[in-house]
């Protein structure tokens, strides 16, 4: 196998400046292509409305006394306590994750 020579300090300094113009070159493109999927992620998918929101609602549960609550928590700008709190049941569960 053959050696090679040792460089230069003015080829050092190329080698180096030539490195660190590519690392500076990779960081601003992946920004940029970050940037750029982000914004046509935005622009292709724009979510959704709270009129689609509260139709939906309407719509699964078949009343209309819900609807017109689901759009006025929708519409409104202040969150509304639950007419009844959360109750818990006492019962035997298991859990199993992966394994045998």
């Amino acid at each position: 196998m053959a050696s090679r020579e040792p460089l230069s300090p003015q080829g050092r300094d190329r080698a180096l400046h030539r490195l660190r113009r590519l690392t500076v070159g990779a960081a601003i493109g992946s920004v940029a292509a970050a940037v750029g999927i982000g914004t046509l992620a935005a622009a292709t998918y724009a979510g959704h409305t709270g009129s689609s929101a509260t139709s939906s609602a309407a719509q699964s549960s078949g009343s209309s006394s819900s609807a017109s609550s689901a759009s006025s928590t929708t519409s409104g700008s202040t969150l509304q306590s639950p007419s009844q709190a959360p109750s818990s049941t006492s019962g035997s569960a298991s859990v199993s994750s992966g394994g045998s």
